[in-house]
Order: structure tokens, then sequence, then C-alpha cells
């Protein structure tokens, strides 16, 4: 008789579904915060006036600030960030700004 032990594939699936039970908390990485981060405009003024949704100030002005001097992310809403400059707060999508 042979001491190596033998393969089951019935404990292989139960063991895989008590992996998949306990979830992956161990490899998920908490996300930092963006709030807080400075960030700047990738796109031109014209596209920024016509891609933001202005929640507090004149919008020319608000896109001209944030154009020239970037802005502080307030609240992050999935794909979405709320932008507070100097002369107001407007939200804008994500693809359209990067960290400073």
């Amino acid at each position: 008789m042979s001491s190596n032990p033998t393969f089951s594939f019935d404990d292989f699936r139960k063991w895989m579904k008590d992996q998949n039970d306990q979830g992956d908390s161990h490899i998920k990485r908490p996300k930092k915060s963006l709030i807080g981060t400075i960030i700047e405009s990738k796109v031109s003024l014209k596209k920024l006036i016509s891609k933001m949704d202005l929640d507090e100030g004149d919008s020319y002005e608000v896109a001209c600030d944030f154009h020239e001097n970037g802005g502080t992310i307030v609240q992050v809403d999935g794909k979405n960030f709320l932008i507070e400059v100097d002369s107001g707060l407007f939200y804008i999508r994500r693809v359209y700004v990067r960290r400073n």
C-alpha cells in the first residue's frame, strides 16, 4: 500500500465552497479616500463648461477658476466628483480630471 494521500474531487469542491463563503476580504485593499485630493482639468475650458454640473456659483466663473487653479474633491458619488473651488461647487465625471 502507498502512503501517498489520494486526491478527492468532492473534498476539493467542499474546500472551494468554504473559500467562496469566507469571501475575499483578506485580498481586498481598503480604498484610500479621494476626499481632499487636489485635482485639475484634463479638458479645455469650453469642454469643461459643457461637462460640469454646477452646484453653486456662476458657471463661467467656476469653470475658469477650476481650469486655472484646480480644485478639491469634497464628495465622491460613484464616478462623479463634487469639486470645490474658491468661486463655487460643481459636479463632474472623473474622466475629465486628474490629480494635480
